[in-house]
């Protein structure tokens, strides 16, 4: 039994290990991108859409005034005049005067998924041949954004995803989120695309050309599912088009979130995921040296396994160290060590539940979701007649 946890531990450590040195080896010979990535006839339409108000928004939407872009216009969503991200939104527009910047009200009745549904409206009101979706905690700078057009105009090319770091941290969570961002979810990205050959599509920072978009079906053919970057990059290739990531890396911005904040994000990710693909989902625990160690010891308790448990420790905070300094170019200190640990055994609670749960909560709407994330309507039980609801 030892022996065949060693073998499995073994497994796991040669999967992350390369996880980890492509991720290295790719953020060191990031190069400055061409500043000719984009034609002067070529308009550029970033949509944004905004649910709330982000850790530092005002300064997230500050980054794109710096764009350094012959023709583009950002597109500022809000689903109504009540949103507390509006007022953001419109001191971002006063202060910029000279910026293409236009606040368009979107319908969220437009899709069962809220993004989903202000995109739809965004896109109609863009004016772009290339449409770039950006989250509203995502910053952008000239040289992550010109790097993803650069990426966009390879040969057959549709779409193009980014790279995105955590950074900002302030608390505890929003230290966990920050360093499974940056030490996890962006190495997979990477290892993915430059060592398995299969890019992955997400739409935190991602570029497309319109017409492709339009193609495949627009936004609007996203609207029942909860997972429509994935879906769109399948369609993309599907279609013939080429997909890519870019590994210049944009910044997602979490500052004050807490750990069951955490916790309920990556719990909604977890099952989709299990839901999209479950048998690669099965074998995520492989990824985590740590997660494979720990399980090994509880099932067979003994010196090797303890003292195999104790390397893998050292081995991931050795890892997340290296992330941290080649993509944020700052690392945690020795903090790292217990942050790593605490990170691993929550994201591992969250693959756990996702196997015994398919509903998820996201933007305040309480979904349940089927196999691929489509969203399901809710169960006949909890839809109260007109007539009653009027009463009430």
């Amino acid at each position: 039994m030892v022996a065949f946890s060693l073998y499995l531990i073994c497994v796991s450590i040669g999967l992350y290990t390369t996880m980890i040195a492509a991720f290295c080896l790719t953020m060191r010979r990031v190069k400055e991108p061409l500043p000719e990535a984009l034609a002067a006839n070529l308009r550029v339409s970033i949509l944004k859409p905004l649910s709330g108000t982000d850790d530092e928004l005002q300064a997230n939407l500050e980054s794109f005034s710096r764009l350094e872009l012959p023709r583009w216009e950002l597109l500022l969503g809000v689903v109504s005049s009540d949103n507390t991200a509006l007022e953001t939104a419109c001191c971002f527009v006063r202060a910029y005067p000279h910026l293409n910047v236009r606040i368009v009200l979107t319908d969220p009745r437009a899709a069962p998924n809220p993004k989903v549904a202000q995109l739809i409206v965004l896109e109609r009101a863009a004016r772009g041949q290339i449409l770039v979706v950006s989250d509203s905690n995502v910053r952008m700078f000239s040289r992550a954004l010109r790097h993803l057009l650069q990426e966009l105009t390879a040969t057959k090319t549709a779409l193009v995803s980014s790279v995105f770091l955590g950074t900002g941290e302030h608390t505890l969570g929003a230290f966990v989120e920050n360093l499974h961002l940056s030490t996890y979810v962006a190495p997979g990205m990477v290892a993915s695309w430059k060592v398995a050959q299969q890019p992955l599509s997400v739409g935190k920072s991602m570029a497309m050309w319109r017409h492709a978009l339009q193609q495949v079906g627009g936004f609007g053919g996203l609207k029942d599912v909860l997972a429509e970057d994935h879906l769109l990059g399948q369609r993309m290739k599907e279609a013939g088009y080429g997909v890519r990531v870019c590994v210049t890396p944009v910044e997602n911005r979490v500052v004050t979130a807490s750990l069951d904040a955490v916790w309920s994000r990556h719990a909604r990710w977890a099952t989709i995921r299990r839901l999209l693909a479950p048998g690669l989902f099965f074998f995520e625990p492989f990824l985590s040296p740590l997660v494979m160690a720990t399980f090994m010891f509880l099932l067979c308790p003994c010196r090797e396994l303890a003292a195999v448990l104790l390397g893998a420790i050292a081995l991931q905070s050795l890892g997340a160290h290296l992330c941290l300094v080649s993509g944020r170019r700052r690392s945690m200190g020795w903090n790292v060590v217990p942050l790593e640990v605490t990170r691993t055994y929550l994201l591992f609670s969250c693959w756990l539940r996702a196997w015994f749960s398919s509903s998820v909560v996201w933007r305040g709407h309480a979904l349940r979701l089927g196999a691929g994330s489509r969203i399901l309507p809710p169960p006949p039980s909890t839809v109260r007649p007109a007539s009653m609801a009027f009463k009430a």
